[in-house]
């Protein structure tokens, strides 16, 4: 026997399929009839001419008999196959309406989402397209709200809405920005969104490329516990990750710093993420003329540092540094407006056996940048001596400071207050119960032991060593350093990079703070010579070797190189200033489109506060006075977000169930039934097609039985 007459295959109501290939033996019964209506001979006989109309009259009886005998087997048969093919047919019963279900459509709008995949289209765009796909896929009655994803995020559709037309439409004119994402921020947003007791069921759908800048805070991070409550909250959270599908095929490079560490020094940072070949193409603008343009080239760290020779400007000049395009264009431009150069004040604070060689180490050079001074903590006995020594300070370096006394940590403030830097250089003096003050940024633990620890400059990555990158031979990685003070990181150490480190455990030696046009510096290990150690032998020979004078400039220039051009922000900061005059406030800001922004002022304690805004977009900003006087505002992305590496999907599994692509993105609520109306239930019928061909074959009994007796 075939074994197809034997495979459950659904067909249609009919689980197994294949039993309906028994209907075929019901041909056997209609073959048979057949042959017996075959011709005979027929032989005229007188003396049946008399019964001849008789029997005419009789064969038209027995031949509708026939026919039912013939029907009952065939219909017999059929109901038998038709059994053994299992049906379970449909039926309808009216049932209750559910009420609406809520979608919460999240949008990442960061501007890494600009990055284009392998099919040309941006993250974006696949995202948005996702989105639309979501919508048409929820029950008629559905409602939706949608939120852009970034650095301070916000509604486009803030109630909720069943006009799926108008949200398509939405989605659809929604642009991807300048700025970075912020997961906890949306949250919390999301959080109020659905706060009303009206939503019962919600669903959560985030479309983003799943960059780890992001994401990681929802496994690890500052976004865990307000994830946990919306998991709580939704009935389903969805994580489309919109590169699934479509990945990024080059690799991005990203400018992370340009500054003016000098009146003719210009320096350009980059990272890379995955770039090929020999680099990328580096070209370097001052008032839109090109002064540069050379290969940047990435070291085994995929960073990269050059320090470019420019004229010195008696004005302000507009400097733009752009990489050639890759996978990602936002990140590959930076602006800075440099300022004019005038010499910048330091101030060496310590006893003169401790100040002496870094003043000595500043000063150093044919035209020195720097206007060193010395003073010592005695000279700081109250405010007005405080304002008077510390006054116009660019840079205060703390010499080997044994404890930081409040007028010490006034003098810091007020240095920090005016955008200046300060250094710390510890020494053998300084005592860890003496650094708990607020304006320290970082805790003593307890010096090494004395030994010999080799320097590591971790590839030269931070630019404080990379000026050392080519000259192997200068003298910093033969330092000697036989002691030096561990270091417990403050609470806000978040911004806190290690330059130079010492050590096999990479311990810091020069830690560089990084807080957004305040910069310090800690030095573990200060210079001394046996003189300037009591009782102990000298922690290092810095005195004695090459690499002092370079190393202590190098961390004035980083730290100061604020100063040396106008203030700089990122995109998303907000676009103010405090002022002490009226005639410092700003007519108008013209932004990089040529968009003229209104400015507003608000009196406070400490002068004028003059708003407009916040930045958009990346560019120089103009700041518009009265009297045709003009000052220009440099904005820049955030590099950090040029970092692609994203969050393996599959890592989520425990957070959420998420879908990996974009087509699959919305759940199909339609296959919980509709909103109102009919759902179907199956009804089997195979006892009743059973019972009707048994009720067949008794009736082809009794009909061929009667027919027989008619017959005879």
């Amino acid at each position: 026997m075939p074994a197809l007459f034997f495979l459950p295959v659904a067909l249609g109501p009919f689980i197994s399929g294949g039993m309906l290939l028994w209907g075929a033996v019901a041909a056997v019964p209609i073959v048979l009839h057949l042959l017996n209506r075959r011709r005979r001979q027929t032989i005229a006989w007188p003396a049946m001419q008399f019964l001849r109309e008789a029997i005419q009259r009789r064969s038209r009886n027995v031949q509708l008999w026939q026919w039912l005998l013939l029907l009952a087997r065939v219909v017999a048969v059929l109901l038998i196959a038709a059994a053994l093919a299992n049906p379970i047919l449909r039926q309808a019963a009216p049932v209750a309406p559910r009420p609406p279900h809520t979608h919460v459509l999240v949008l990442d709008t960061s501007y890494s989402m600009q990055a284009t995949g392998v099919s040309g289209a941006s993250r974006f765009q696949t995202a948005v397209e996702a989105a639309i796909r979501y919508c048409q896929s929820t029950a008629p009655g559905d409602r939706f709200l949608v939120v852009a994803m970034q650095t301070e995020p916000f509604a486009i559709v803030s109630r909720p809405s069943a006009n799926v037309a108008a949200v398509r439409a939405e989605i659809s004119g929604l642009q991807s920005g300048f700025a970075s994402a912020s997961l906890p921020a949306t949250l919390s947003l999301v959080k109020r969104l659905t706060s009303s007791t009206e939503i019962e069921t919600l669903h959560v759908a985030f479309f983003t490329d799943a960059q780890r800048q992001t994401w990681q805070s929802a496994i690890d991070g500052a976004a865990v516990e307000a994830w946990q409550l919306l998991r709580q909250r939704a009935e389903s959270v969805k994580v489309v990750d919109v590169t699934a599908d479509d990945p990024t095929t080059d690799g991005n490079a990203t400018l992370t710093g340009l500054e003016a560490p000098a009146a003719d020094r210009l320096t350009v940072a980059a990272r890379s993420d995955g770039v090929q070949g020999s680099g990328t193409q580096l070209n370097l603008f001052v008032d839109d003329q090109r002064v540069h343009a050379a290969r940047l080239q990435f070291n085994e760290a995929q960073s990269a540092w050059t320090d470019i020779a420019v004229m010195a400007e008696d004005d302000s000049s507009v400097v733009r540094a752009e990489l050639q395009e890759d996978a990602l264009t936002v990140d590959n431009t930076r602006w800075l407006v440099r300022r004019p150069q005038r010499p910048l004040r330091v101030m060496c604070l310590g006893t003169p056996q401790t100040t002496r060689f870094l003043a000595a180490a500043m000063s150093a050079g044919g035209e020195s940048v720097w206007n060193v001074q010395q003073a010592t903590p005695q000279q700081l006995t109250s405010p007005q001596s405080v304002a008077a020594t510390i006054a116009d300070v660019d840079l205060l370096m703390l010499c080997d400071l044994s404890r930081v006394e409040p007028a010490v940590a006034g003098a810091i403030q007020a240095v920090r207050s005016r955008g200046g830097g300060v250094v710390w250089w510890l020494g053998p003096a300084a005592e860890p119960d003496g650094y708990v003050d607020a304006a320290v940024p970082f805790r003593l633990a307890d010096p090494v032991e004395r030994d010999l620890y080799p320097l590591d400059p971790i590839r030269y990555q931070h630019p404080i060593a990379a000026p050392f990158a080519p000259y192997p031979q200068s003298g910093l990685l033969s330092t000697p350093i036989f002691r030096y003070w561990r270091l417990t990181p403050g609470e806000n150490d978040a911004a806190s990079e290690v330059a130079l480190a010492l050590g096999t455990d990479r311990a810091p030696f020069v830690l560089a703070m990084d807080r957004r046009q305040q910069r310090s510096v800690v030095v573990t290990s200060a210079p001394m010579v046996a003189q300037t150690a009591a009782t102990d032998p000298p922690w290092n020979a810095l005195v004695a070797w090459p690499s002092l004078v370079p190393l202590v400039q190098e961390i004035a220039a980083w730290v100061t190189a604020p100063l040396h051009a106008s203030p700089a922000s990122q995109v998303g900061d907000a676009l103010s200033a405090t002022v002490a005059h009226a005639q410092q406030i700003p007519k108008h800001l013209v932004a990089p489109d040529g968009t003229k922004l209104p400015v507003r002022s608000e009196a406070r304690d400490s002068g004028t506060l003059w708003t407009a805004g916040v930045a958009a977009e990346p560019g120089i900003y103009t700041l518009e006075f009265d009297g045709q006087s003009s000052r220009q505002w440099a904005v820049n992305v955030d590099p950090d977000e040029g970092r692609l590496q994203t969050v393996d999907v599959s890592s989520l599994q425990n957070l959420t169930s998420t879908d990996d692509s974009a087509g699959r993105a919305a759940r199909d609520d339609r296959s919980s039934g509709p909103i109102s109306g009919e759902i179907g239930y199956g009804q089997a019928w195979f006892r009743w097609l059973l019972a009707a061909a048994m009720a067949c074959l008794a009736a082809e009994l009794l009909i061929s039985r009667f027919a027989l007796r008619w017959q005879a």
